[in-house]
């Protein structure tokens, strides 16, 4: 159970070197501008170890992700807020150029340095990534599964509520894939 009295489910980005109160701002108007999500919060990251005191703070829009809850108990609620959170991420990359976003289940969006001390691969189940200052071997490592080009990114999934194609597939293979795009972010970080 969240802090807020619900499972958390939301969007992640880390656009290097923004560490403002403008970025929060500019994260709130797309949420706002794009509606949909029930009572989104938007917030930043808080740094998981001192190492990522050097990185800017990543944000992060939470919104109540019940219904993602596998076994799914209603399966259309389930795709719509995925369709959702993938709109939503697609929107921020998009408009604000991150290294990376993310759908986040239940733990903290991380940034590069806390990846470096903290491996969380899942991170990448579902992700954008800026092909302009990432490796274009990530789209190598996501082969097979959903990929598509988005505005100088990739975005990626593995998971079916994240794709329109819904496509899934075993979270061993996903958490493979992600292990290899997780070292090049991390890598760049």
């Amino acid at each position: 159970m969240h802090e807020l009295g619900w499972q958390p489910a939301g969007v992640g980005l880390f656009v290097p070197g923004r560490r403002d109160d403008a970025l929060v701002t500019e994260v709130r108007q797309v949420v706002t501008r794009l509606d949909g999500l029930r009572d989104p919060v938007v917030r930043r990251c808080s740094p998981m170890t001192s190492l990522a005191l050097l990185d800017a703070d990543p944000i992060e829009v939470v919104v109540d992700g019940s219904a993602l809850e596998r076994p799914y108990t209603d399966e259309k609620a389930a795709f719509l807020l995925g369709d959702r959170l993938r709109e939503l991420l697609v929107a921020l990359a998009v408009t604000l150029r991150p290294l990376y976003a993310s759908v986040v289940l239940e733990a903290p969006f991380l940034s590069p340095k806390d990846l470096l001390v903290t491996p969380e691969p899942d991170l990448f189940l579902d992700a954008w990534f800026d092909l302009t200052r990432l490796h274009s071997g990530i789209a190598q490592a996501y082969h097979g599964a959903h990929v598509e080009q988005v505005n100088g990114g990739l975005y990626v999934s593995t998971r079916a509520p994240f794709n329109p194609d819904r496509f899934d597939e075993p979270l061993a293979t996903s958490l493979e894939r992600a292990r290899r795009a997780m070292s090049q972010v991390v890598a760049h970080g």
